[in-house]
């Protein structure tokens, strides 16, 4: 029984005069926070009970003609909390403190349980009073979200959804504490930080483990720490495309493939692959590479190469040949594919018709680039250089081929020797 915020007293028993005798029988009972005068009684009324378990902040009376409730009651304070709803209810209680001597202090028999309905006794013995504090700890949960793996072979490939929460049937959660991936494993909620659980979600890439406990506001703590692990990998393939032979590469060229170089640094690669590569036509081309991850992320990339003709010759003039000044100097080359083929005469028509196909030379007499003329009845592009009538010593030629979107060019050049 607790008894609080009475005026002048909690409990006062009057014996009126007369055959009937009034008795008070106390038994393991709080009177408290009513003032100096907690239990009194007057003409003569009877007081019994175990001496130390009734509690009260005073047995002292300030009411004339009056007695305390001698032998009865300990004047300790029993720490009592202000009136409230505790879990789990049912009717207004007082907490008791931490250190409060009502606790384990019940002597002999008590109710099977307090009045909130938690079962007695929760300790080595019953509480005194009508609340019995909670040896229960909360009980803490880790849920993810989604709850399950939203990729393959166990792992997630988005944002993990990270959710917290306490329960405590008898009492309130006090703190709820959590850690990801801490460098050691915590074994208690006093190994964990002490600055609450803000922790709503995990972004980073890797093999992750959420630690969490809880604490009521009785101080009971969880015996051991929950956890929750899982693996992240929200990132795709990385790929870095090269071609399996070195460039250049010729016009109907065999062989050649491409190579996805793929990497994933998470969840490790698990497939990858490219397209056939094309050097069917000269000119830029495409081809496509993928790769699958573990988790199931995939990622691509294009690999642009250029495929090029082969230029056959100088079959004029020939190489470190001499020239005298003001000749005139016949160029002539073919064009082939990667087999030594020569090209088609359309084909070669089209590049001179584009003028993709240039003649320049550099040296002791220079000639900037000039369009070259396709002869189809030798299968040759021909330039005539005509030699200026100053300018003696060695010299360069060159026949450059370019093609459509790309700075990417084949030459081929030698050296002659211009002489008085």
């Amino acid at each position: 029984m607790t008894i609080t915020n009475g005026g002048g007293g909690g409990i006062v028993v009057y014996d009126p005069i007369g055959s009937d005798e009034a008795t008070l029988v106390l038994h393991n009972s709080i009177v408290a926070g009513n003032g100096v005068s907690e239990c009194y009684t007057r003409n003569g009324v009877t007081t019994t009970g175990s001496a130390g378990d009734v509690i009260t902040n005073s047995v002292d009376s300030a009411t004339p003609d009056s007695d305390a409730c001698v032998g009865v009651l300990t004047a300790n304070d029993p720490l009592l909390g202000g009136l409230d709803d505790n879990p789990p209810g049912r009717t207004p209680t007082m907490k008791l403190g931490a250190g409060s001597p009502a606790i384990d202090a019940a002597v002999g028999n008590s109710p099977p349980d307090d009045q909130r309905g938690i079962l007695r006794p929760q300790g080595d013995a019953a509480d005194i009073g009508a609340y019995e504090l909670s040896s229960n700890p909360p009980t803490t949960a880790i849920t993810l979200a989604p709850a399950a793996p939203d990729g393959n072979n166990a792992w997630y490939v988005s944002v993990v959804g990270v959710t917290i929460a306490a329960t405590d049937p008898d009492s309130t959660v006090a703190q709820t504490r959590c850690v990801l991936d801490p460098a050691s494993v915590p074994a208690a909620f006093a190994d964990l930080p002490d600055a609450g659980c803000a922790l709503t979600s995990v972004s980073s890439d890797g093999e992750h483990t959420v630690y969490a406990a809880s604490v009521d506001s009785e101080g009971n703590a969880e015996a051991t720490v929950v956890s929750a692990t899982f693996k992240l990998d929200a990132t795709d393939p990385e790929l870095s495309p090269s071609l399996s032979a070195p460039s250049p590469i010729t016009v109907g060229q065999t062989g050649v493939t491409a190579l996805p170089n793929a990497s994933d640094t998470t969840s490790g690669v698990l497939s990858s692959g490219c397209g056939t590569v094309d050097t069917s036509t000269p000119g830029v081309h495409t081809v496509t590479c993928t790769a699958t991850d573990n988790a199931g992320n995939t990622g691509s990339a294009n690999l642009s190469y250029v495929v090029e003709y082969r230029i056959l010759g100088f079959f004029s003039p020939v190489p470190s040949s001499k020239w005298k000044l003001g000749q005139s100097v016949p160029i002539k080359v073919a064009l082939a594919n990667g087999a030594g083929v020569r090209i088609s005469d359309a084909a070669a028509a089209a590049l001179a018709q584009a003028c993709r196909v240039k003649f320049q030379a550099s040296g002791a007499q220079s000639k900037g680039p000039d369009c070259m003329k396709y002869d189809a009845s030798t299968d040759q592009f021909i330039y005539t250089w005509k030699l200026g009538k100053s300018g003696i010593g060695p010299a360069t030629i060159v026949v450059r081929i370019s093609y459509p979107n790309t700075t990417t060019t084949t030459q081929r050049s030698e050296p002659i020797l211009i002489t008085p």
